[in-house]
């Protein structure tokens, strides 16, 4: 370990993950039939590859496998497939009925399809999450897809934003929705799990969440409540959400995420050092992972805002929400601090900003390297 790493957690880092790698629709199917049946591709995300739908949105397309699963000659839209137990599956289309079965590795890559799903139908009452419609399963050759039907967000992911250059009133408009909108997924007893410039998208306007792919639900006890289909979605997701990877976008993780999981607080982490990288362009978080939240690190990112005009209320704010003990973090602390420094009105119950105690701030170093002894031992 270099004698800088405070917290340990860069070594520990690639043992920590779970290897995975997505099956990739674009490469199973000859890329004309795979535009033909789900049309030109877009972009890749958590689980799967976004396409542009016929009917104006997007959709999410997920492979089963890189192989194919059943002995099924042409292109089959709008087959039912259920679980019925372990990784074992049937395919139903008419009079037609097949079984197949999935690695371990599929068959998580499948479950965390059927939760985003699950996740977004219980979401549509919220403003500012991506419009779901519908999810479906096609079969082309054999090879079984899963496609999640969605509206496309207006306006461009704020990383492109970011490079074609955002202002910082547009930056804290942008954060101060997009917080507003986590809080109220929070308060439905879900986490995102993978806030990052890319998936937040804005035209000026409206800013959307999307990418629900690693989004999880705060406790095992709670995954029954979900309003599931009328097929035996619960099946798939009950008996396997506690066994999924850890998926994402590492360079705006918290440091705990690596070891515990999403969490509320690693959604708050995020979301900071997302708001961090559209004022400053500073992306902190992998630094803070190498060598612990030093004082040089504290100080370096505090000027990078000051130099950037970032207003005090919300430089407060990120600096303690920046914390890698995970008790600390406050939502509504940075929900305020944006919303004074923007002169808008508050959300219901978000109480007016007041300057944080910098107290948290002094046991960082110690916990990390609590943390850290805790998982080499």
């Amino acid at each position: 370990m270099s004698p800088t790493n405070t917290t340990g957690i860069e070594q520990m880092f690639d043992s920590s993950r779970t290897p995975y790698q997505l099956p990739d629709p674009t490469s199973i199917l000859d890329p004309d039939v795979f535009r033909a049946v789900f049309g030109r591709s877009l972009d890749s995300g958590s689980f799967g590859t976004i396409t542009q739908s016929p009917n104006g949105g997007v959709r999410k397309v997920l492979a089963f496998s890189e192989t194919p699963l059943v002995d099924l000659e042409g292109i089959h839209q709008n087959v039912k497939i259920s679980h019925f137990n372990d990784k074992n599956y049937i395919l139903q289309k008419d009079d037609i009925s097949l079984k197949f079965s999935l690695s371990e590795r599929n068959h998580l890559h499948v479950v965390g399809g059927i939760i985003e799903g699950v996740i977004l139908r219980s979401l549509q009452n919220i403003e500012g999450v991506v419009s779901y419609h519908d999810r479906t399963f096609t079969v082309v050759n054999g090879h079984i897809f899963m496609s999640t039907e969605m509206d496309k967000a207006p306006g461009k992911t704020t990383d492109e934003l970011a490079k074609e250059g955002m202002t910082l009133e547009s930056a804290l408009k942008i954060s101060y929705d997009t917080a507003s909108t986590l809080q109220q997924i929070h308060g439905q007893d879900i986490i995102h799990g993978d806030i990052t410039p890319k998936n937040i998208m804005s035209d000026g306007q409206t800013t959307t969440l999307t990418d629900f792919g690693n989004s999880r639900v705060i406790g095992l006890d709670l995954y029954p409540s979900l309003p599931y289909r009328e097929d035996n979605e619960k099946s798939y997701v009950v008996s396997f959400a506690n066994d999924l990877p850890l998926v994402g976008t590492p360079d705006y993780f918290a440091p705990e995420t690596f070891f515990t999981g999403s969490s509320v607080s690693g959604d708050i982490y995020s979301m900071v050092t997302t708001t961090l990288d559209w004022t400053t362009g500073v992306v902190v978080a992998p630094k803070i992972r190498e060598e612990g939240w030093s004082t040089e690190i504290y100080q370096s990112t505090k000027k990078a805002m000051i130099e950037s005009d970032v207003p005090r209320p919300v430089r407060q704010a990120i600096l303690f929400n920046l914390s890698t003990n995970p008790e600390n973090r406050n939502l509504e602390l940075f929900i305020s601090a944006l919303g004074t420094s923007l002169g808008a009105e508050l959300p219901a119950g978000v109480r007016p900003y007041s300057c944080p105690s910098v107290f948290a701030q002094t046991q960082l170093s110690e916990y990390s390297r609590e943390l850290a002894k805790t998982i080499i031992l």
